[in-house]
C-alpha cells in the first residue's frame, strides 16, 4: 500500500461511452429494445487509462464502469442470448456512434481478463453520514462516490447508499480478484458490524453505475497491492475457487442441513430431469393457499394473503438477480412459516431456472444455499420489515379468489371457470318457483343477461306462473297423445283379444276405447320381427314329404353339351323352385 501524493497514478478500467442521468436509463440500455425506447444507444464500453480525479469526474457525471475483458477484436465469437439462441458477432462495434466500443455481450466471465479496481456497493447502513461509516474502516478506500439511490426510501428503508473503490497498482487476474474482493467485503463487515446487502462487487462481469446530480465524493489516494491482502504465490486462491463452485461445507451439528443428494443432483442433472425426480417430493410455493378448495376449483383469500411477483422476461445481469432471489426466499418464509430449508432451496432453484438469466453462472447452487441460510437467520419481525412493501401491497390489492393450480388450463380459460362458479352460486340463490324478473326484484344482484344464460343452461322456465297459451295447450295434447302411443306400442299384444288388451292396458294406466285399440294396432303397432318368427314357430306345423332323388353316378363322368344361348334353360331344379329359362337375356320362371 502506498499513498500517491502526485495524483498522477493511472489505472485501467472500462467506461461506458454514454452517461446516464437516471438508473432506469442505464438499465434500459442493457438491451436494444430498451435503448430504442428512450432513444439511446445500447450500452457499450471503452477501455481507458485515467487518474483518480478523472475517474471521479466520470463517475459523478453518470458514466458506468466494468472490469477488463480479453478477446480478439477481429474474430467473430458465438454468443448465446437469454432465450438460448446462438449467433456470431464481433466484440467491437464496427459502425455507428458506438464504433470501436466493446459490446455488452462480452462483459462476461468467459472473457474476463482482470481488474485494477474493486468496487464495494454499500446499499444499506445505519450510519447517518458517509464519514462516520468510513471512520470505522481499517482499510480506507481509494475513493468514494454516491449512488443513484442515496437517501431515497427503498422498501420503506431510508439509508445512505454509496460505493467504495479500491484501486490496485497492478491488474488482478481472476484468482487474485476473487480472493481480494471477498477479503475486502469480509473486512468491511468485521469493521462496521453490518452485513453486506449486496456483494455484487465480487462478480467478475458486474457493472457499476455512476451517479448524476450528486457531487458528494471522497478521495484518499490510497493505492493498494495484492500483498496487502496476504496474496503471494499460489496458496491463496484454490480454497476460495473450490468454495465458489461447490456447496458450502456444513457442520455436523448444523440444524439447517441440506439434502446432499439433492445438492449433487442440482449440480449434475438437467432441469427437466431434476424436476421429474423432485417435483413430487417438494412443493413449489408462490402464494398463500389453504388446504380446502371450494368444489375443488377455488378458494377465497383473506387479509394474510401474499404472493410472489411473476417475471414475464428473465431477469438479467445488472437487475439485482441475487437480491430478488433473497427477497423471494424471505417472502416464502412469510407465506409458509413452516417451510423447511430443503423445500425453500428447491423453490429458489426453480425460480433460477424459470425467471433468471444465469448464462454467466453467477447464481450457483452455493449462492442459493447462502440465500436460504440468510433467510432462516432472520426472525419473523425482521422478515415483515424487509418485505413490508410487498405485504402492504397485497393487503390493498389481494384478489377476491384464487384458482387451484391446473384448473384454468383444464377448462380452457378463466371465463369458463368463473361461469361454473357463478352458476353453482346461482343454483342456491335463484328461486325457480318465481319468474326471472321477480328474482331480480327480490334483490338478486346479477345482470339480467347472465340470468337468462343461466336459465337457458339449466333449462329453467323464466316465467313459470304465466298462463298457458293455446299453442302450448295444443302442444301438451300432442305430447300426451305421443306418450300414450309409446306406451301402447310397448304393452299391446296382438296375440290377445282387443278386450283382453283393453283390460291389460287399463291396469297399466292407459285407458283407451276398444275402437282406439283397433285403430292404433293398425297405425302404430310395429310387430317385432323376432317375436313374429317365434310365434310362427310355435303355431305352425310343417308336414311335407320330401321326394327321394336317385342320381346315376355314371352321368357325372359324361361331359355335358353346352347350352345354346337361344334355348338356355335350367331343367334341374328342386321341389321348391320352378324351372328357369332365359328370355331376352333375362331369367324367367316357368309356372306351368
Amino acid at each position: 500500500m502506498f499513498n500517491d501524493y502526485n495524483k498522477e497514478f493511472q489505472f485501467l478500467i472500462n467506461v461506458s461511452r454514454e452517461a446516464y442521468q437516471k438508473k432506469e436509463d442505464a438499465r434500459a440500455c442493457l438491451v436494444y429494445a430498451g435503448a430504442k425506447a428512450i432513444q439511446r444507444n445500447k450500452m457499450a464500453f471503452v477501455q481507458k487509462e485515467m487518474t483518480i480525479p478523472q475517474f471521479l469526474d466520470l463517475a459523478t457525471t453518470g458514466h458506468t464502469f466494468c472490469n477488463l475483458f480479453n478477446f480478439n477484436p477481429k474474430k467473430e465469437y458465438w454468443i448465446k442470448n437469454s432465450k438460448g439462441q446462438s449467433y456470431q458477432t464481433y466484440p467491437l462495434y464496427c459502425k455507428g456512434e458506438n464504433k470501436g466500443a466493446m459490446k455488452i455481450q462480452f462483459k462476461s466471465d468467459k472473457y474476463f481478463q482482470g481488474s485494477q479496481a474493486v468496487f464495494v456497493d454499500v446499499d444499506y447502513t445505519s450510519y447517518k453520514t458517509v464519514p462516520e461509516y468510513l471512520a470505522k474502516l481499517s482499510m480506507q478506500p481509494t475513493c468514494v462516490y454516491m449512488s443513484f439511490s442515496d437517501g431515497i426510501e427503498k422498501s420503506k428503508v431510508k439509508s445512505r447508499r454509496f460505493r467504495l473503490v479500491y484501486v490496485f497498482d497492478e491488474i488482478l487476474d481472476q484468482q487474485k480478484f476473487l480472493y481480494v474482493s471477498k477479503s475486502i467485503n469480509d473486512q468491511i463487515i468485521a469493521d462496521t458490524g453490518e452485513d453486506m446487502e449486496d456483494d455484487c462487487g465480487t462478480r467478475m462481469s458486474q457493472y457499476m453505475n455512476g451517479v448524476y446530480g450528486n457531487d458528494e465524493k471522497y478521495e484518499f489516494d490510497w493505492i493498494y497491492t495484492p500483498r496487502d491482502f496476504c496474496v503471494s504465490g499460489d496458496y491463496y486462491i484454490k480454497p476460495y475457487i473450490e468454495e465458489t463452485k461447490e456447496p458450502e461445507p456444513e457442520p455436523e451439528d448444523d440444524p439447517m442441513k441440506f439434502d446432499n443428494q439433492m445438492l449433487n443432483d442440482m449440480e449434475s442433472m438437467e432441469y427437466k430431469t431434476f424436476m421429474h425426480l423432485y417435483s413430487t417430493r417438494y412443493k413449489y410455493i408462490y402464494r398463500t393457499e389453504k388446504d380446502a378448495w371450494e368444489d375443488g376449483l377455488y378458494q377465497f383469500t383473506d387479509e394474510n394473503y401474499l404472493q410472489l411477483y411473476y417475471y414475464r422476461e428473465k431477469v438479467k445481469d445488472g437487475e439485482h438477480r441475487r437480491k430478488k432471489l433473497f427477497w423471494a426466499a424471505c417472502l416464502r418464509r412469510l407465506i409458509n412459516p413452516e417451510i423447511d430449508p430443503n423445500t425453500l432451496l428447491f423453490n429458489l432453484y426453480v425460480d433460477r431456472e424459470r425467471f433468471y438469466d444465469n448464462s454467466d453462472e453467477v447464481m450457483s447452487i452455493a449462492c442459493l444455499t447462502r440465500r436460504v441460510r440468510k433467510a432462516f437467520e432472520m426472525t419473523y419481525e425482521e422478515l415483515q420489515r424487509f418485505c413490508g412493501a410487498t405485504v402492504a401491497y397485497w393487503k390493498a390489492n389481494r384478489p377476491y379468489r384464487i384458482f387451484k393450480s391446473g384448473i384454468v388450463e383444464l377448462y380452457g380459460s378463466v371465463t369458463c371457470v368463473m361461469k361454473i362458479i357463478r352458476y353453482k352460486e346461482l343454483d342456491v340463490l335463484y328461486d325457480r318457483s318465481i319468474s326471472l324478473k321477480e328474482n331480480i326484484e327480490r334483490g338478486l344482484t346479477v345482470p339480467q343477461s347472465t340470468l337468462y344464460r343461466y336459465c337457458a343452461d339449466r333449462m329453467i322456465d323464466t316465467n313459470p306462473n304465466r298462463p298457458i297459451t293455446e299453442r302450448e295447450k295444443r302442444q301438451q295434447k300432442r305430447d300426451l297423445k305421443q306418450e300414450k302411443i309409446a306406451l301402447f306400442q310397448k304393452l299391446y299384444d296382438p296375440d290377445k283379444s282387443i278386450r283382453h288388451n283393453k283390460e291389460y292396458l287399463a291396469d297399466k294406466g292407459l285407458n283407451i276405447s276398444v275402437g282406439t285399440i283397433a285403430e292404433w294396432s293398425k297405425l302404430y303397432y310395429k310387430q317385432d320381427f323376432a317375436r313374429q318368427i317365434e310365434r310362427l314357430r310355435d303355431n305352425t306345423c310343417f308336414d311335407v314329404d320330401l321326394p327321394v332323388l336317385n342320381f346315376d353316378m355314371d352321368i357325372l363322368a359324361n361331359e355335358k353339351e353346352p347350352y345354346l344361348e337361344e334355348t338356355k334353360s335350367y331343367e334341374m331344379y328342386n321341389w321348391e323352385l320352378p324351372p328357369l329359362y332365359w328370355e331376352n337375356n333375362n331369367p324367367c320362371m316357368c309356372f306351368s
